[in-house]
């Protein structure tokens, strides 16, 4: 299944990178003790304001991107956390609908199927090219679980719709 392929690749990225996390939290502590060393300097007159204005400018630009890959780390991390949620309420929902699938079936409950359709199918949109027998129409169904999915229909060509009771098997 290939969402489950892509939320223990995401998974297995975000491990690496929070191995990465304390030696950025050490760094910066790192750049912490190092400004505090400049301006020990700087009080025992041991380095002249120029020195410690460039230092201290350096320190600030380091401090700055190591911070940026510390709320890096950290927002991939959230990231993986909501696709991880996603996908598991997701594998819920489906098993719950595979288990009455068979009952909605057996009683052709419309009603139902339709409640089924509404939550697997996040939207359905029709464009139409061309005029009279040569209109075409292009239909764009957006799935909840899934990429789009573009179907191609010719309405020159005489085409008829499934019996509700055979939607299903499509």
């Amino acid at each position: 299944m290939e969402a489950q392929r892509q939320l223990h690749a995401r998974i297995s990225q975000t491990d690496r990178l929070e191995g990465e996390q304390p030696h950025v939290e050490q760094a910066l502590s790192e750049k912490a003790t190092e400004r505090e060393r400049i301006m020990t300097l700087f009080h025992r007159g041991d380095a002249t304001l120029h020195d410690v204005e460039a230092q201290l400018g350096a320190i600030e630009q380091e401090t700055a991107g190591l911070r940026t890959t510390l709320e890096a780390l950290q927002a991939q991390r959230h990231l993986v956390q909501a696709y991880e949620a996603r996908y598991y309420e997701a594998e819920t929902l489906l098993t719950q609908l595979r288990s009455s699938l068979d009952e909605i079936e057996r009683d052709n409950d419309i009603q139902r199927k339709r409640q089924v359709m509404e939550i697997l199918v996040s939207g359905i949109k029709v464009d139409t090219e061309g005029m009279g027998r040569a209109k075409q129409a292009r239909v764009t169904i957006s799935y909840s679980f899934a990429p789009k999915h573009v179907v191609h229909s010719n309405t020159a060509k005489c085409a008829t719709l499934p019996a509700p009771s055979d939607v299903s098997r499509l």
